[in-house]
């Protein structure tokens, strides 16, 4: 599902050899048929898939005579993925972080939404009705519209681009975004670190 509309598309799962190692490999046809398309812009088209591998895991755990050895896919105990109360706190972290930047940005440089997003080539500009907008970094300001596995890296990566721009390093807004990125850096790593002792 995508903005509430149902896309499909045949997929195939396969067993591989990864160095010495079991592996699965999934493949994910065109989406076809006469319903709605499928945005062209390449954001939207990855969200899909990452939802579209999600649900062919669940599917995959669901049914392990389908494939076997895929059982522990998707499994928090068998591959160190993140709990409910970490996902959800690495949410609230991340909008924080990019509400910080934003602000910072504005402030600090006087420059809108449309500026950060063209200027540092992070998040994507789509035109609606001649309109530029930044449908997806307006996702990561809202805590009820944020993904449920936010890019993290995107976050980061933001933060980073704002703190560089600052003129001054020694400003409020930045001293408090730069706290609260590393703030949502040590979640991440303690994240990482407790999901690496589940294996």
């Amino acid at each position: 599902h995508k903005d509430g509309v149902e896309f499909s598309c045949d997929a195939v799962i396969n067993t591989v050899d990864v160095m010495g190692q079991r592996g699965h490999a999934v493949a994910l046809s065109t989406v076809t048929g006469e319903g709605p398309v499928l945005s062209r812009h390449g954001e939207q088209r990855l969200d899909v898939v990452e939802q579209s591998l999600t649900s062919l895991l669940a599917y995959a755990r669901n049914n392990p005579s389908l494939m076997p050895g895929l059982g522990g896919v998707g499994d928090g105990r068998a591959t160190g993925a993140a709990t409910t109360a970490d996902k959800a706190a690495i949410r609230e972290q991340a909008v924080g972080v990019m509400n910080l930047a934003l602000a910072s940005w504005e402030r600090e440089l006087g420059k809108s939404k449309l500026d950060l997003a063209e200027e540092s080539g992070i998040w994507p500009v789509y035109i609606d009705k001649s309109t530029p907008t930044t449908r997806t970094l307006d996702k990561y300001l809202n805590l009820d519209n944020c993904p449920k596995n936010p890019r993290s890296k995107r976050v980061i990566d933001t933060a980073e681009f704002v703190l560089r721009r600052i003129p001054d390093e020694s400003s409020e807004s930045g001293d408090q975004l730069r706290s609260a990125l590393d703030a949502f850096r040590q979640l991440l790593s303690g994240v990482k670190s407790v999901a690496g002792t589940r294996k």
